[in-house]
C-alpha cells in the first residue's frame, strides 16, 4: 500500500498548491524521511462558503479514483474544520486511515475564550475582518496573533507569505457563538499537537475525537513553520507524528 498525506491548510494559506505546501514545509521534510515515496497532496479551497469548500474537496477525493493507497491526513488550523466536514460528507469511518492536525480548531469552532483572546491583543483586525478582509495588517499583528508578540522576525516571514481572506463568513464560522460551525467529531485514530501558548486554541476541547497522541510544546498558533533546526522538541514532534500517520 501507498501513503498518501492530503494537507488541509488553515487560513492565509490556501490559494494553490505551492502556498500550501510553504505552510507544513517542515512536516513535510519529517513525512519525506519517513517514508521517501510518500505522495504529498495539497488541498486548495475553493468555494464562497465552509459547505461549498467541504463540496469541493470531497469531488475532487472521488475523481482520483485511488487504489491501492493508505490515505492519511495532516492538516493546520482552520483545516481541521474542513478535513471534519469532508470526512463527515464522505460518510465512511475508514476516509482516512490516520489523522493528524497542529494548532486544530475543534468541533464547535475557536473556543470562547480564544475569541476573547484573539479581540483584546488585536481589536482592529476583527473589525476589519467584518468589512470584507480576514488578514492582519502588518508584522505586529501577526506577531501577537501567531507569535505571542515574540518573534518579529518569524512574523515578518509568515506576512510575507500570507494570502488576504475575504470572505467575512470565515470569521463567524470560526469565531462567533451561534453562527460557528459545528462539525462531527473525528473518529480515526489521531495525532494533535497544540501549542501551550497558542492564543486561538489552547483551552481547545477535542473531546469525541479519537486523540490517540497529544504533544503540547511550548509554542504559539505559528508554530508549524518554526524552524525545527532552532526548536529540537518541535523536530521531535514532527518526527513522530509522521511516523503515527505513515506508519502501517
Amino acid at each position: 500500500m501507498r501513503n498518501v498525506v492530503f494537507l488541509f491548510p488553515g487560513a492565509w494559506g490556501n490559494d494553490s498548491p505551492e502556498r500550501v505546501l510553504w505552510w507544513f514545509e517542515h512536516q513535510v521534510v519529517a513525512l519525506r524521511t519517513f517514508d521517501p515515496q510518500v505522495e504529498i497532496v495539497p488541498i486548495v479551497y475553493r468555494g464562497a462558503t465552509f459547505e461549498d469548500i467541504v463540496t469541493d474537496v470531497v469531488r475532487r477525493l472521488c475523481a482520483r479514483q485511488d487504489s491501492g493507497i493508505r490515505p492519511v491526513a495532516l492538516a493546520y488550523s482552520m483545516g481541521r474544520q474542513v478535513l471534519a466536514g469532508v470526512v463527515d460528507l464522505l460518510e465512511t469511518a475508514s476516509a482516512f486511515k490516520r489523522v493528524a492536525h497542529i494548532g486544530g480548531v475543534p468541533r464547535h469552532g475557536v473556543p470562547v475564550l480564544g475569541t476573547l483572546d484573539v479581540f483584546l491583543a488585536v481589536p482592529s483586525f476583527m473589525f476589519r475582518a467584518f468589512g470584507g478582509t480576514v488578514m492582519p495588517a502588518n508584522i505586529d499583528e501577526v506577531n501577537r496573533i501567531m507569535c505571542g508578540g515574540q518573534d518579529a522576525a518569524h512574523a515578518a516571514e509568515l506576512l510575507a507569505s500570507m494570502s488576504p481572506e475575504r470572505m467575512w463568513w470565515k470569521v463567524a464560522h470560526l469565531f462567533l457563538p451561534g453562527a460557528r460551525v459545528t462539525t462531527e467529531p473525528i473518529k480515526a485514530p489521531t495525532f494533535v499537537t497544540l501549542g501551550t501558548r497558542d492564543i486561538f486554541v489552547r483551552n481547545a476541547d477535542y473531546s469525541g475525537d479519537n486523540v490517540i497522541e497529544l504533544r503540547r510544546p511550548d509554542a504559539y498558533h505559528g508554530l508549524i513553520r518554526i524552524d525545527p533546526a532552532s526548536r529540537p522538541d518541535l523536530r521531535a514532534i514532527w518526527d513522530e507524528q509522521a511516523r503515527f500517520l505513515l506508519e502501517a
